[in-house]
């Protein structure tokens, strides 16, 4: 309430104070001024006066009242202009310190009003773009027509917005980076009269994008770098990412892996204990490698198995617990393995087993003989001429009728019985469980027709002949090395015969050589 306004309504309230005094001692005690009575009054003059003065003191009564009313009104007035200049004060200071900044467009979406909190982030900036609209401000490096013309749309439609971000240029010539949402503002009669909003800097948190977004392309590159497939796995088993020898190994691309169960790339048969085993490394830290010692396989897209070998690293990574998997085809070393432990029990040009491998299955069959009654046969067979083919064709022809050898004899024997290759032209073959001498005759027989059939060694055919000196256990020998000395001595008697013939061990016939 202003000073006026008192002034003004103490004054009304004095003059009818004094109103309905006047009244009441006229009233009351009959009392008149000398300047209302130059002669003594009638009762017609009292009562005429005493109803001017009953109406002058209601008149007073009634000014007091409405001066009272009116000075409540006023104040009420005054009290709710206060609060309301006190609330535009409020909120034009948090307007002013608050971390966003207000703005204002006009119907053509040109700014007319920036908060001065705006040149905090902004200095030098606030009046040249003053009447510019936000696409003039798009900086040349935003190539992101997209967002512009939604924006764009956005506007046209007068639909409000939020969440727009661009960079603009700074007066110093560094990029800053601007978030902002708005309302569009309508007068009284439905008019559009622009656009309200706020806006907010954020350069830091988006150079803390840039920033993490080089720190995930550099971890994708090392990860991609490495010679293995790398599996990056979250606690609740799903894959988050996946390097390029993923992709290779796996059939899969990344974008088909990421955000699916590490279980697709388990084989089917041990799916069962894999989720166990996740949780159970959850459970304790440390790198460790999986399969030491033993045989993993890991499905493909096609669905092919492939063995393995998996190094498990537990890392953390903004405070999450994640698990690096790498996985590395160790196909080609299972190969490696198997075939070196295939020559050192086979023989390398042949492929048949050596002697090594021999002894072991000679050894095996004399012991079920042994237990079921059953006969072993020995047969050793000796090519004749071999070195005459080494001679006059050379060693690669050589080779060539030993491998032919060797797979002629593979198609003479049973499934069960061995053919080996002991050295040089001798080869073996052990027939377990031989009922009778008939069965190794029979063989015999088999073996000598097939390398007769002709070979094709170079520019020329060529059959070839072998002796063959049988042994039967137990009616020769009953121990390993005898049986090979009387199958060896029976082989000699079938070249002394002639050769191309096979030959039944005969002690006497032994003794008689000796």
């Amino acid at each position: 309430m202003t000073d006026r306004t008192v002034f003004a309504i103490a004054v009304a309230t004095l003059l009818a104070v004094f109103a309905i005094a006047v009244g009441w001692e006229f009233v009351v005690e009959g009392w008149l001024p000398d300047w209302l009575a130059p002669h003594p009054p009638d009762e017609d003059d009292a009562s005429r006066w005493s109803a001017i003065f009953a109406a002058t003191a209601f008149a007073g009564l009634a000014t007091m009242i409405y001066s009272i009313v009116s000075l409540k009104v006023i104040a009420e007035r005054e009290q709710a202009d206060i609060l309301r200049r006190e609330s535009e004060e409020r909120i034009r200071q948090f307007a002013e310190v608050a971390s966003d900044w207000l703005w204002e467009t006009d119907e053509h979406h040109r700014f007319s009003y920036f908060s001065s909190s705006a040149s905090v982030y902004h200095p030098k900036m606030i009046v040249p773009n003053l009447g510019r609209t936000r696409f003039e401000l798009r900086h040349p490096d935003d190539t992101d027509d997209e967002k512009w013309r939604a924006h764009r749309a956005d506007l046209d439609a007068r639909r409000p917005f939020k969440g727009f971000e661009f960079p603009v240029q700074g007066a110093d010539g560094s990029i800053r980076y601007n978030r902002v949402r708005g309302q569009p503002v309508f007068a009284a009669d439905g008019r559009f009269t622009g656009y309200r909003g706020a806006a907010a800097e954020i350069t830091e948190r988006k150079e803390a994008e840039f920033a993490l977004r080089r720190s995930e392309q550099e971890f994708r590159a090392l990860l991609d770098s490495a010679p293995d497939a790398m599996v990056i796995l979250g606690t609740d088993g799903l894959i988050i990412h996946a390097n390029s020898q993923t992709e290779v190994l796996f059939g899969y691309t990344r974008d088909e892996l990421i955000g699916t169960p590490v279980e697709r790339l388990v084989p089917d048969s041990v799916r069962g204990g894999h989720a166990e085993l996740c949780r159970g490394f959850f459970e304790r830290s440390g790198r460790r490698t999986m399969g030491k010692g033993m045989d993993l396989y890991a499905r493909r897209k096609d669905g092919t198995e492939i063995p393995v070998e998996i190094s498990l690293s537990g890392i953390e990574i903004a405070g999450r617990m994640l698990v690096a998997a790498a996985v590395r085809d160790v196909t080609e070393r299972k190969a490696a393995q198997q075939r070196i432990e295939f020559l050192a029990r086979h023989d390398v040009l042949t492929e048949l087993p050596n002697r090594a491998l021999f002894e072991d299955r000679l050894d095996i069959a004399l012991a079920q003989a042994e237990r079921s009654g059953a006969r072993v046969a020995l047969l050793m067979i000796d090519l004749d001429g071999f070195k005459a083919i080494n001679d006059t064709l050379g060693h690669s022809a050589g080779d060539a009728v030993l491998i032919e050898v060797a797979t002629r004899l593979r198609a003479c024997i049973r499934p069960g019985d061995t053919v080996a290759r002991l050295g040089g032209d001798e080869f073996v073959i052990i027939i377990p469980d031989s009922k009778r001498a008939a069965a190794a005759d029979l063989v015999a027989i088999r073996v000598l027709e097939a390398l007769a059939a002709p070979m094709r060694l170079e520019t020329e055919s060529r059959s070839i002949t072998c002796s063959i000196g049988i042994a039967i256990h137990p009616d020769n020998t009953a121990d390993q090395q005898s049986l090979l000395r009387q199958a060896d001595a029976a082989m000699y008697m079938a070249k002394q015969g002639g050769r191309n013939r096979y030959q039944f061990y005969q002690p006497e016939a032994a003794i008689a050589k000796c």
